[in-house]
């Protein structure tokens, strides 16, 4: 399962089948969303190319990360 906060800020999960079930799906990891090397690295890759991806056909970008920080 994967977990993340909607629009209005509330804590939404689903699985992994459901998000990617009968569609492209691009699924990316960085190691900690405040990781100086990786997260301002390639997330913003990511959604700099999102359109381009979305053209190609991929229906859902989706970002994982692990952080046991607050």
């Amino acid at each position: 399962s994967l977990s993340y906060f909607d629009s209005s800020g509330k804590l939404q999960t689903v699985s992994v089948s459901e998000l990617t079930a009968n569609k492209k799906t691009s699924i990316l990891a960085v190691l900690d969303k405040y990781t100086p090397s990786c997260s301002p690295k390639h997330l913003p890759d990511f959604v700099e190319k999102a359109a381009e991806l979305k053209a190609k056909g991929i229906h859902t970008i989706a970002c994982v990360s692990v952080n046991d920080s607050p």
